[in-house]
């Protein structure tokens, strides 16, 4: 299965409901929601995806901006009637964003990355956020390896260097499953 049979058509409408109840995806909420630095007033949601987020944005009183490379899962957060600005793009060159976010959230999307993209990702990232939540799932090893066939499991050593080459550090954690799979704050 690749990316685009995940995010594109008839995959993009049941995307939500097919995850909602899944506990992986209300432990990233939980973990979004704890994550969140106080005082923030504009978020960049990256992919924005249904929007499923939204309704934590608006309990806050964000301005909210989605990015997303799907214009089905565009469609999807649209039909939420909440007010965003929403942008079809790609997280490896964020040039049609203008100005600096007080946060950016990234979930369920850097597995989808090859390695030398999510590097590529975090510095676009950091150049537009002040801070960043980043979902992750890594090994200990020196080399990333494929699961199930199509996503990656990020080397962690790799991660950490493509931190420290975006002038980013682990502010926070939570951890989304035993399989390496957490949720990072992350400053500059």
């Amino acid at each position: 299965m690749s990316f685009k049979d995940h995010f594109f058509g008839k995959k993009a409408t049941n995307y939500e409901a097919k995850r909602a109840n899944k506990p992986k995806w209300r432990k990233e909420a939980v973990a979004v929601s704890q994550l969140f630095p106080p005082g923030i007033k504009t978020v960049l949601d990256i992919p924005v995806g249904t929007g499923r987020f939204f309704k934590l944005y608006k309990e806050r009183g964000l301005i909210i901006t989605g990015v997303d490379s799907s214009n089905d899962m565009l469609l999807q957060a649209k039909m939420k009637k909440v007010k965003a600005t929403l942008l079809l793009g790609d997280i490896r060159n964020l040039d049609n964003i203008v100005g600096k976010f007080d946060v950016s959230v990234c979930i369920r999307l850097s597995n989808w990355l090859e390695p030398h993209d999510v590097a590529k990702a975090l510095k676009e990232l950091a150049r537009v956020s002040h801070t960043i939540i980043f979902g992750i799932r890594t090994n200990c090893g020196s080399e990333p390896e494929r699961n199930s066939g199509h996503l990656w499991v990020h080397s962690h050593p790799i991660f950490v260097k493509a931190l420290r080459e975006s002038s980013l550090s682990i502010y926070d954690e939570r951890v989304i499953d035993t399989g390496g799979y957490k949720v990072y704050r992350l400053c500059s």
